[in-house]
């Protein structure tokens, strides 16, 4: 039962969403009926007694616009609108894995300022932040090892944040990551207000129970991939992961001399056997 006895449509949301267009939001919708307009004090709602009737002088605290292009929806109990800011929206289309997996955004309609929105329920939100947070989890942590990547590994956190801030259990998690990202951009005095955060939040015991989550994430994710790895006879240069710099250096000494002698015994054999056929 839908439980509910006139015929809405959705004309608006409510809430603050300028200057935030690196984000995905979640927003209770502006309803019209013959009787006015009305927004939902739940987001669950489920029938006009969760409504609460807008006053004319109330009109300036809601952002209509919504179905202005002629489509109309006809609302159904538990209908939020999902609003996704330009910032946000390039983000995820600039890396390749990202702009497969977030193909539904051509289907949303468009909003002022460079938004897109959609309609669902609270937890279908939740269901596509969380899709949304391991393809973009994959796609960081791309960026922190592999030059392949069009975003920082920066931007790509930022997106992981917010959508964190939809997804509790992720939150955790989410800080964890920030401990490595500010690591590998060896930026020692946001790695350390980090620390503060999450002992003071008491997420972690000690700065050494979260040093070690981050490391051994970072210990994890170090080893090159076959992809990675010069083969045999190629000259190619060998790629700067983003570990210490003494391992750096002392792998990319290495490599290049490896190169260079095989290079060399080579060049040697080639003499041999030309000297040979000659004699």
């Amino acid at each position: 039962m839908s439980g509910l006895k006139t015929r809405y449509d959705v004309v608006g949301f409510v809430g603050q969403y300028s200057g935030a267009s690196d984000l995905l939001q979640c927003f209770r919708p502006v309803l019209r009926s013959t009787e006015g307009l009305a927004v939902p004090i739940l987001d669950d709602w489920c029938s006009q007694e969760d409504f609460h009737a807008l006053a004319p002088d109330e009109y300036d605290y809601v952002n209509l616009g919504i179905g202005e292009a002629g489509y109309r929806t006809t609302v159904k109990p538990g209908t939020l609108i999902w609003l996704a800011g330009s910032t946000f929206v390039s983000a995820v289309r600039s890396d390749l894995r990202l702009r497969v997996q977030s193909g539904f955004l051509n289907t949303w309609s468009k909003y002022r300022g460079g938004f897109s929105y959609a309609y669902g329920s609270r937890q279908e939100f939740v269901e596509l932040c969380r899709k949304l947070y391991g393809d973009v989890e994959v796609a960081f942590l791309n960026s922190l090892y592999s030059d392949n990547t069009m975003l920082s590994s920066e931007d790509l956190f930022n997106v992981l944040s917010n959508l964190a801030a939809e997804l509790p259990e992720k939150r955790t998690h989410q800080l964890v990551l920030e401990g490595l990202l500010y690591w590998e951009l060896r930026d020692v005095e946001q790695l350390n207000l980090t620390r503060q955060f999450v002992v003071d939040e008491r997420l972690f015991r000690s700065y050494d129970d979260f040093d070690k989550a981050w490391n051994d994430l970072r210990d994890a994710l170090r080893p090159r991939r076959l992809r990675e790895v010069p083969q045999e006879g190629e000259f190619q240069r060998p790629r700067l992961m983003p570990r210490d710099t003494n391992e750096q250096l002392d792998e990319l000494i290495q490599s290049w001399m490896q190169i260079r002698l095989r290079s060399s015994n080579t060049l040697v054999m080639s003499q041999q056997a030309y000297e040979e056929s000659v004699l």
